[in-house]
Formats: structure tokens, C-alpha cells, sequence
């Protein structure tokens, strides 16, 4: 399966599927993994599919560079200070800065926020509430909690997946809390191009036992690996050790220093990394409507791009302007349907497709709410008899998918 990535550098993402023996003839699909037409909508998805380009919260206001304070002055980590202390991503006075003095993740957040980094998603911050426990409490109009849903926002705070079942160790964390070393690095290499697994370092460390997870362990070695950090000389790594403000601007001055201090390359950078993990789900949820399918003796279906995109349009209208409910019915072409199956701008999903300009597609539509990964999807759609009638028709040769926090779409089509 192949997969654009919207308004950026990174290379586009290429997972492998199986071919259906009743695949479409070529005159008809062409390289569907690739889109079909020149005006269809894998070929526009950067317009018609854009990310945010503005965050939902106010901007911070940089901090006033007043000089360089007195204890900072040759200190190790002078020139890392000085970067983000010009730049108003650091506060300080010219009395004294306190550099070995542990940050909290307010701390980090309120650095962090000041980059001008772009949103990933539309719905700003939804991450930062699955990370801290103590969100819900948040006065929005306090720079701290600005700053923290600010990076969840730009993808600092990880994906879903990482934000739900991988990440944390314990039960979230309180904005207040002192930073541990490990969750400091997993936020760091989400800033760093995508790395191929089979690249990961073999770093050993002589305290991994004291990683809270695989994930943590990960971006310490990459880190170590990329230079950004060391271990220590007993070989000890301290996932569990406290992060000072001269060690965080080290740290970050190194991760920004990759992409040449190129914001637009590390905010690309964070959404491909929070987004993989949606397209990996897509891509399981159409393994599992294939073997759905091979089971009940129906030839498999192949992605299509351009449905993909199409999903993918259907999803945000639905989260940007909350219609993303199937509970409200309404009458549309003398039938009665769900409202979320009906866009407000190109109606139902075969009129949508004619309106991209794939003429000659019949689309049929599957969708399901608050799944946000496939197994749970494809379960709840498994227990409707109408949406097992759609994905298991036999007339469908092609297949896009769309997963999201609010919304999971499906769409299948045949050409007429």
C-alpha cells in the first residue's frame, strides 16, 4: 500500500499487499496503489486534504532576549543557552539563568511551543490529554497548559497508538512533574527523520531494566546513536534521571540541528511520525477485510488511492464540522441514511467520487465511530449484517480506508 504524505519532504510510504486474482482490468484501475486520474483526488490530496495551517490556540509570545545571564557564561552548555535564550524560546534574566537546575514538563512544553512548529491534526491537543492526567484541570489561559496543548497539537507528545497502549509506564504524567530522561527522548525523536526498523541501534545499556518501555528504550539508543546524548561512563543510560534546562537546550539544539534548524522539516517530521500510525492501521484494516473475504470464498480487493483519499475528505469535513454521527437520520434521494454517510458538500460517496472525476467508479460505503485502530473497527463493523454485506460484495475489486480518532471510513468500488 502506498501512502502520501501531504505537504511535506518525507518520501512517500510503501507497504506491500496482496494482489487480488480478480483485480480490475488495467484499462479500467491502472496503478490504483498510485492514483488513476490526473484530476482525482490521490493526485490533489494536498489541496484537498491539507494540514492545519494554523494552530487552534494563540501563539506564545517569545520571551525578551535581554543578554546572557552571568551563569551561563562558560558554562559547558553556553552555546546551546544562547540559541534558544535570542531566539525567546528560553527565559532568563542577567543575573541568573540556574542552568543545572531539573525542568519539569511545563518547562519543556513552554521551549518547545516557541518554535513556531505547525499542527498535525485538526483537532488540537487531543493527545495532551491522554499523556496528563492532570489535563482536564488546566486553565487554558495559563501559558503552561497553552504550551502543553500547543505541542500536542504539532505531534510533540507522540501518536495514539504510543499516547494509549506503548508510551507510558504509569498512569500519565502531571504537567508539574520533575521530566524523566526516557519520556524527554521519546518526545525528541519524533523531531527526527523516520527511521527504517531495521536501522534501530544495538546500543546496550547497563540499566535497561530500568526503562518503563520498548519505546523508551528505542529513542535512547537513537539518540545515543545520532550522537544527541551519551551514556554515561559507568555505561548507564538513566531513563529515570531528571533532564536540566542545559541538557534539554543541548539535547534540542541537536535534534533541530539535524534538519539544519529547518522548522518546516521538523514539523514534516513530526507528522509523518504521528501519522504512521494511522496508515498502519489502514493497512490492517484492509488485510482484514481480505481475509474476511478469502474466507467467505470472495476475491480479495486491492487498494485504491484515490478511495484513500476520498476517506480521507470524508473524515476531516466529518470532524471539522461535527458531523461525524450515524445516529441522526435524515431523508436524502427519497431514502432515509444516516447522516454521516452524506456529504454536505458532494452527497453520497458515488456522487463524491464523480465530483473528483472517477466517472466510472460505483462506490459503496462502510464507516464506524471512536475506533481509532483496525481490529476494533473491523470488529464493530463485523457485527452489522449490512456492513459485512458491503465489504464481502463480490462486485467490489478496489478498496481505500481512512482511520481516525473520531471516525473510520471504508469505501469500496467497482468501475461501471
Amino acid at each position: 500500500m502506498k501512502k502520501k504524505v501531504f505537504f511535506g519532504t518525507l518520501a512517500a510510504m510503501i507497504f506491500s499487499i496482496h494482489i487480488s486474482a480478480f483485480a480490475a482490468p488495467v484499462a479500467a484501475f491502472g496503478d490504483v496503489s498510485a492514483g488513476n486520474h490526473i484530476a482525482a483526488p490521490y493526485a490533489k490530496s494536498d489541496i484537498i486534504v491539507p494540514r492545519p495551517s494554523a494552530s487552534k490556540y494563540a501563539a506564545l509570545q517569545k520571551y525578551a532576549y535581554i543578554g546572557i545571564p552571568a551563569d551561563v557564561k562558560g558554562h559547558w552548555a553556553e552555546k546551546y543557552l544562547t540559541y534558544f535564550l535570542q531566539t525567546g524560546c528560553m527565559d532568563g534574566s542577567a543575573v541568573a539563568f540556574h542552568p543545572n537546575e531539573p525542568i519539569t514538563y511545563a518547562d519543556f512544553a513552554a521551549v518547545v511551543a516557541r518554535l513556531g512548529l505547525k499542527p498535525v491534526e485538526f483537532n488540537g491537543g487531543t493527545v495532551s490529554h491522554k499523556v496528563f492526567r492532570d489535563a482536564a484541570l488546566w486553565n487554558t489561559a495559563y501559558p503552561n497548559a497553552q504550551a502543553a496543548l500547543i505541542c500536542g497539537e504539532a505531534g510533540v507528545w507522540g501518536n495514539p497508538s504510543e499516547a494509549n497502549y506503548t508510551m507510558l509506564g504509569y498512569s500519565g504524567f502531571c504537567l508539574q512533574d520533575q521530566v524523566q530522561r526516557q519520556y524527554i527522548a521519546s518526545f525528541l525523536v519524533s523531531m527526527l527523520p523516520m527511521q527504517e526498523k531495521e536501522r534501530v541501534s544495538e546500543q546496550q545499556f547497563a540499566d535497561e531494566i530500568r526503562f518503563q518501555s520498548a519505546l523508551c528504550k528505542d529513542a535512547m539508543k537513537r539518540l545515543t546513536g545520532e550522537n544527541i546524548i551519551s551514556c554515561y561512563a559507568d555505561g548507564t543510560i538513566r531513563p529515570e534521571g531528571t533532564v536540566t534546562k542545559a541538557e534539554l537546550a543541548a539535547m534540542l539544539y541537536k535534534v533541530m540541528e539535524k534538519s539544519q534548524f529547518d522548522r518546516n522539516l521538523i514539523s514534516d517530521n513530526l507528522y509523518g511520525k504521528y501519522h504512521s500510525y494511522y496508515w498502519d492501521e489502514e493497512e490492517k484494516l484492509l488485510d482484514l477485510v481480505n481475509d474476511a473475504r478469502r474466507k467467505a470464498g470472495v476475491s480479495e480487493l486491492k487498494y485504491d488511492a484515490d478511495l484513500n483519499a476520498l476517506c480521507e475528505v470524508k473524515m476531516l469535513e466529518k470532524s471539522i464540522y461535527g458531523l461525524d454521527t450515524f445516529t441522526k437520520q435524515i431523508q436524502y434521494d427519497g431514502k432515509t441514511i444516516a447522516d454521516g454517510h452524506v456529504s454536505r458538500f458532494y452527497g453520497r460517496c458515488t456522487a463524491m467520487a464523480r465530483a473528483f472525476g472517477l466517472t466510472d467508479y460505483y462506490v459503496g460505503e462502510n464507516a464506524v465511530l471512536y475506533a481509532p485502530y483496525a481490529a476494533k473497527a473491523h470488529n464493530r463493523l463485523t457485527d452489522s449484517e449490512a456492513h459485512r454485506k458491503n465489504y464481502l460484495n463480490p462486485m467490489y475489486e478496489v478498496a481505500g480506508f481512512a482511520v481516525g480518532e473520531k471516525a473510520t471510513y471504508q469505501m469500496f468500488a467497482y468501475v461501471k
